[in-house]
């Protein structure tokens, strides 16, 4: 009996002088060294209980923990209880004194909070893929994506091109909800009727989302003796004076129109020197669409006395948005001549 109480005595001091406990195991290569009596996915190797002889946590033979459950089914099952709103798992923020950050990271992705750092306590997606934001929310409860800072309810207003939103394709007849009392009120869808339409629900019917663009209109003048109309050139007219340009697509310095649009476009001109004596030839204008002409009026030089001679042209041109249109010139009257009052040198564009 004496040797049996030395033996453990031996073995438990040196388990005190090497720091290590073992469970199931003589030779334990941890502070703690838990060995399970079992081996299956059910058999438990750690079990701890409260008081109450509540099962709090559990580590199963198979890896799984349990948090307040004890059957876990994932490496980690964490039960909060039966609570209204129970807070399962709490990863608090940083106690920097501007930052108080705090993040979670699933695979390539992370969630984040104060992703600026000066303690907004604003929520974040951020892609470690692209080293960006992707989805965020500020205090106010705004939703941004690819915006860190959004100032509308929902705010996709993202530098570059890359910020178009999609709405669902549908087809006549198969609206999606089928009504639109289903729908309700606001809600919005993709129809390809009629070459594809936007359209809107009004909580009884499906209606065609309709917009009424400002239209651009130019209207423009040569001041009396600005312009010099050079004999045997074809130029640009410049130096324009404008008086009305609703949408700011027309350079009055460089005398170019940029099309805001597809669509058709009224563009009318008149171009009239000073009277001067002719040695024939003729004065023609022309409505030059990205450098190439696209209507020309002209008229012959009167040989006799000192005459005006000038021209006028009036079409109307499909054009497409970004195209460069501009008024040039041409005479070969024999001399140079500025333009007469500015009643006669006119631009119109007018878009249809």
């Amino acid at each position: 009996m004496e040797k049996k109480i030395f033996i453990l005595t031996t073995l438990f001091t040196i388990g005190i002088m090497k720091s290590q406990v073992g469970i199931q195991t003589s030779n334990p290569s941890a502070t703690l060294d838990v060995i399970s009596s079992g081996s299956t996915s059910s058999t438990k190797a750690l079990e701890i209980n409260n008081s109450s002889a509540t099962e709090m946590v559990t580590v199963l033979d198979n890896g799984n923990v349990g948090i307040g459950i004890n059957a876990p089914n994932n490496p980690l099952d964490i039960s909060s209880g039966n609570s209204q709103f129970p807070i399962a798992l709490n990863i608090r923020s940083t106690t920097h004194a501007t930052s108080r950050r705090a993040a979670q990271k699933i695979g390539n992705w992370l969630l984040l909070q104060d992703i600026d750092g000066n303690g907004t306590q604003n929520f974040s997606i951020y892609g470690g893929s692209t080293a960006s934001n992707i989805f965020n929310i500020n205090p106010a409860g705004n939703v941004g994506i690819g915006v860190n800072n959004p100032s509308v309810l929902l705010d996709t207003r993202k530098n570059g091109i890359a910020d178009q939103i999609g709405v669902g394709t549908t087809s006549p007849g198969n609206l999606t909800p089928a009504t639109a009392a289903t729908a309700g009120a606001g809600a919005l869808t993709y129809s390809t009727a009629s070459g594809g339409t936007l359209v809107y629900s009004n909580g009884t019917n499906w209606n065609t989302l309709t917009s009424n663009v400002q239209k651009s209109v130019v209207i423009a003048s040569l001041p009396a003796g600005s312009y010099n109309f050079i004999s045997g050139n074809f130029s640009d007219v410049t130096g324009w004076a404008e008086t009305v340009d609703v949408n700011s697509n027309f350079t009055p310095s460089t005398g170019i129109f940029i099309a805001p649009r597809a669509g058709n476009y009224s563009i009318s001109c008149s171009l009239l020197p000073i009277a001067a004596s002719n040695t024939g030839g003729q004065f023609e204008v022309h409505v030059n669409v990205n450098g190439t002409d696209m209507a020309v009026g002209l008229q012959s030089g009167n040989t006799t006395g000192t005459p005006f001679t000038g021209a006028t042209v009036s079409t109307v041109i499909k054009l497409n948005a970004g195209d460069d249109v501009r008024i040039k010139y041409f005479h070969n009257l024999g001399s140079n001549r500025v333009s007469h009052g500015n009643a006669f040198n006119t631009l119109s564009i007018a878009e249809l």
